[in-house]
């Protein structure tokens, strides 16, 4: 029996997302004749312009609802699954993950609804027109007429020894004259733990036990399965017991073990009766013994008496102090010291008419010059250009820096007009090639420190603040701490020199550079996060395949490019 439903439901963009994701979604309910506790739910999944979502990782929430769509949850499971090459997903309901159990549904107290969530969303719920009747079956609505059940229980001559079977008093012919009392014997104990030995002459109701043995004729079986064996097989049961007399004491709990006396016992021998403690019998090994002087022969001659120094005890934590008379060996240091007079100095030339002019900012080399003194000569990576005076002072210029230059622990993608300042990007992605989620805060919104279209690095800072464990940014932070998940716009302008950076790295024959994933395959489709955040649920990225921006679900797996700025 099938059920046919046809959902096409539009997902309304979130903080005005680029584009708009559209489920289009084949519900096919079948329950299976041989009334399992379970049934097929399939599904395909298409994007907003139609094209099939193949080969995606999506969760499935399932629901079944009593009474009306917003009626009370009978069961909830939950499915994690991937797309086929055709965007199908195949599920069994009943199967998932749950603490429900679908069995438990009265299929009859209907109606029932199934609502059901992709990837968080809500598709809504629909009504379950055809009752699953298999499973509605299995329980009957009424009875009718006279039933009369009769059971013969069989003879049950073998039964597992592992389990075990309960058998009364009135079951067993052969008690004879067991007690129902029991008086303990006079011995008053022994060591359980390490037990007493007994020799075959010392029991007298071994009876006729066998000596000797004939093998059966099949020499090897599997042990681990067993074999069944007959009577008529064993050709050595020679004059086995038929009946049996038991002892005084019955039967007993092998488990706890019984109870046996001297007068059982005949090999004993000389055991002590009687005991002599030496002089300390016991003591607590935890808190010691006192033991005199007297008590101990080898002492020789150890101190009886003490003299403590002059300090005898201080505070290691604080130090002591120790005055010179107390050192002996201090030697001759120095009591007095006199500075030298550096008379070859520069400094010794100042006079006092010098220090007054520094102080008016007058006379010679006194700072009040035009600045054509200064000395300034060009050399490798510097120019130098102007006159040298105050109203045309020199400029000097450092090195300037170009796109494609390897510097700074990566690649320059972007520089300043004057070549001074820049962006850098990371040799590699950091994701290993799988992708990773762009936090494993989900469905929680950052807020506006997170939200920079152009300040990657403050959106770094507030990621990794708020995040549990692990996060896209942080993988960026772990290369240092001026290393950061670029924002949607320094993401632009990164990939905007894609076609230089991939050029460059796959001809420098280093295998430890790599350009970006231009592939729109699995399982991250060319697709770079960003740090920007969309609101609690989504984040923006960019398609490096497409060349364009848009946002998804944080929880997706994306590719990861470090940057930082020089």
């Amino acid at each position: 029996m099938g059920l046919l439903i046809n959902l096409y439901i539009q997902i309304s963009a979130i903080m005005k997302k680029i584009f708009t994701t559209v489920l289009g979604i084949i519900l096919c309910v079948t329950v299976l004749s041989q009334v399992p506790q379970s049934f097929s739910y399939q599904a395909v999944l298409r994007n907003i312009d139609g094209t099939i979502k193949a080969n995606e990782s999506v969760s499935v929430q399932i629901e079944i609802l009593q009474g009306s769509i917003d009626g009370t949850t009978e069961y909830l499971e939950i499915h994690s699954t991937t797309t086929n090459s055709m965007g199908l997903i195949i599920l069994e309901i009943g199967s998932g993950t749950t603490s429900d159990d679908l069995s438990l549904i009265h299929w009859s107290n209907g109606p029932y609804f199934l609502d059901v969530s992709v990837n968080g969303t809500n598709l809504g719920a629909s009504q379950l027109q055809s009752v699953p009747y298999a499973l509605h079956s299995r329980t009957a609505e009424t009875v009718t007429g006279e039933i009369t059940i009769t059971e013969t229980d069989p003879t049950y001559t073998a039964w597992d020894k592992s389990t075990g079977i309960s058998i009364t008093e009135s079951q067993i012919t052969d008690l004879q004259d067991y007690l129902n009392n029991e008086v303990d014997p006079a011995f008053a104990s022994w060591n359980k733990a390490s037990g007493i030995v007994i020799t075959e002459s010392q029991i007298s109701d071994l009876q006729t036990y066998l000596t000797s043995e004939t093998d059966p004729a099949f020499t090897s079986w599997d042990k681990s399965t067993g074999i069944s064996i007959t009577e008529s097989q064993i050709t050595d049961l020679q004059d086995y017991l038929s009946s049996e007399v038991d002892p005084a004491f019955a039967s007993w709990d092998k488990a706890t073990g019984i109870v046996i006396t001297e007068s059982q016992i005949t090999d004993l021998q000389s055991y002590l009766t009687s005991e002599t403690d030496p002089t300390y019998t016991a003591w607590d090994k935890s808190t010691g013994i006192s033991i005199t002087e007297n008590q101990i022969t080898d002492l020789q001659n150890y101190l009886t008496t003490e003299v403590d120094p002059a300090f005898a005890s201080w505070d290691k934590a604080t130090g002591i102090v120790i005055t010179e008379s107390q050192i002996s060996d201090l030697q001759t240091y120095l009591t007095s010291e006199t500075d030298p007079v550096y008379t070859q100095s520069q400094a010794a030339n100042i006079t006092v008419t010098d220090i007054t002019n520094l102080t008016n900012l007058s006379g010679t080399n006194t700072g009040d010059q035009d600045g054509s003194e200064t000395k300034v000569s060009a050399g490798t990576n510097i120019t130098v250009t102007g006159t040298g005076t105050s109203g045309n002072p020199y400029i000097v210029n450092g090195a300037t820096h170009y796109i494609g230059e390897l510097y700074g622990g990566g690649i320059i993608f972007w520089v300043s007009p004057n070549g001074l300042h820049g962006l850098i990007a990371s040799l590699d992605d950091l994701d290993g090639g799988s992708g990773v989620t762009w936090s494993d805060v989900t469905s929680t919104e950052i807020g506006a420190s997170s939200k920079s279209m152009t300040d990657g690095a403050s959106n770094t800072t507030a990621i990794i603040a708020r995040q549990t464990s692990t996060s896209a940014a942080q993988l960026c932070r772990n290369l240092g701490s001026e290393w950061y998940l670029p924002s949607i716009r320094e993401l632009y302008l990164l990939a905007s020199q894609d076609v230089m950076i991939d050029y460059i790295f796959d001809n420098d024959g280093d295998g430890n550079t790599n350009g970006f994933s231009q592939e729109d395959v699995a399982p991250t489709y060319g697709r770079y996060w960003s740090s920007t955040e969309g609101s609690s649920i989504d984040a923006w990225f960019y398609i490096f395949s497409f060349g364009n921006s848009s946002s998804n679900i944080k929880s997706n797996t994306y590719r990861v490019r470090a940057v930082r700025a020089f």
